[in-house]
């Protein structure tokens, strides 16, 4: 059984190690007071990005968007096409770098993010960094070194830093992270930065991820008729992060804290603290009959999927509510999105009045954010956010047949609207 009901009891200690130090622990902070909120934000559609064919078609898939020149250049990373597309506002496409392949340039594996940096832009795939000119033009091609890896596990790209260091996180399958394929199941991960040093490469963790219950994986390994691996819909597994403007990763804990309480630690790439703040949400209790709907539709997805029998209703709910994670209140936060206007955007499970829209809440990061209050922010369902500016975000948009297109929405302060 991987997930358990009711919380977490008792107090643990959380870390982030550097080569020399490690803090933080539960009950160190005084409890934070209520959010300072600036106003509930709406949007309004403006941008809307079509094919490579100048077409309003939707991409096959979009895995990243970033935001450069203060939002004049969209970034677009379609794996499925193994490109990378930059475009202006308007959808006019000013260029596309990758494609599959071994060549300089190309992406020998689906690519996954984009970072941007003053020289340029480095394109993430599964283990490699493939770093390009303002203008498209290939630099360099890092892989990520095969010579060390976490417990038998290879790293994957988080980011490449200037003085040519890597930041890693290890790609563990789900399998074996829940314990599926021997040996218990994975508590915490670290990130990893690897300097390389007369030939050698030399590990520094910078942080130490608490990855319990983020898995959800069905089945039996003896028996996979039943198997899925997906997120734990209530998962409170920490979070990172990593900041292409300030070079720096922010870490959101919420596994043992109060009901409804968020951490948010910006660590330097020496591992050193810059920036940390505690918010707290509203607590939100997980109601019994949410559970129960929750499984009922996770059990149909799996009795329902080709090749399989509805005979297997009975018992896909019963593997499903076996592994499902339940906690006595809703986790304070779903999903986070780094913003290039240096906000962290949060995804709540607060109820918004109306089933078209959720609620994200956006904090400004760093020593200006320390007290700032946060903006309340009502996006549609069908969007998925990516990068902002102060007066625009930018994400995916699924229409009602799932197909996906990159558009820009405008933020408008509720109570201005009639502005």
């Amino acid at each position: 059984m991987i997930g358990r009901m009711g919380a977490r009891p008792g107090s643990r200690c959380w870390w982030i190690v550097a080569t020399t130090s490690a803090f933080g622990c539960d009950g160190a902070d005084a409890p934070p007071g209520p959010l300072d909120i600036d106003g509930t934000w709406t949007t309004v559609p403006v941008y809307e990005i079509g094919s490579l064919h100048g077409e309003r078609a939707g991409f096959q898939r979009v895995s990243d968007i970033r935001l450069g020149d203060e939002g004049k250049r969209i970034y677009v990373v379609d794996p499925l096409e193994s490109l990378v597309t930059v475009w202006t506002p308007d959808g006019s496409l000013l260029f596309s770098v990758g494609g599959e392949g071994e060549g300089p340039g190309e992406f020998r594996s689906r690519p996954d993010a984009v970072r941007l940096t003053p020289d340029g832009f480095q394109v993430l795939t599964r283990d490699q960094f493939v770093v390009f000119s303002p203008e498209g033009d290939h630099v360099t091609t890092v892989p990520v070194p095969s010579s060390v890896s976490y417990r038998g596990f290879r790293f994957g790209p988080v980011a490449m830093l200037e003085d040519g260091s890597l930041l890693v996180y290890p790609r563990v399958g789900s399998g074996y992270r829940i314990g599926w394929w021997g040996g218990d199941p994975m508590a915490e991960l670290p990130v990893v930065r690897l300097r390389e040093r007369d030939g050698h490469w030399a590990v520094d963790t910078l942080a130490v991820l608490d990855v319990r219950n983020e898995i959800l994986g069905t089945g039996d390994p003896e028996n996979l008729s039943l198997t899925m691996f997906t997120s734990q819909p209530y998962r409170d597994a920490d979070q990172v992060i990593y900041n292409a403007q300030s070079r720096s990763a922010i870490v959101v804990r919420m596994a043992g804290l109060g009901p409804g309480e968020v951490d948010l630690t910006e660590l330097s790439a020496e591992g050193d603290t810059v920036w940390s703040r505690r918010v707290s949400f509203e607590p939100l209790a997980l109601l019994a009959s949410d559970v129960d709907e929750l499984v009922d539709g996770i059990a149909e997805g799996l009795a329902n999927a080709p090749g399989r029998s509805r005979s297997l209703l009975g018992a896909a709910r019963s593997t499903v509510r076996e592994a499902l994670y339940v906690p006595e209140y809703y986790p304070p936060v779903q999903d986070v999105a780094w913003a290039s206007n240096g906000e962290l955007w949060m995804r709540t499970f607060e109820d918004a009045g109306t089933d078209s829209l959720v609620v994200w809440y956006s904090i400004r990061v760093g020593e200006s954010g320390r007290n700032a209050p946060v903006r309340r922010i009502l996006l549609p369902t069908s969007f998925s956010p990516h990068d902002a500016t102060d007066t625009h975000v930018w994400g995916v948009r699924r229409d009602d047949f799932d197909v996906r297109y990159v558009v820009g929405l405008r933020l408008i302060r509720r109570d201005r609207e009639a502005d």
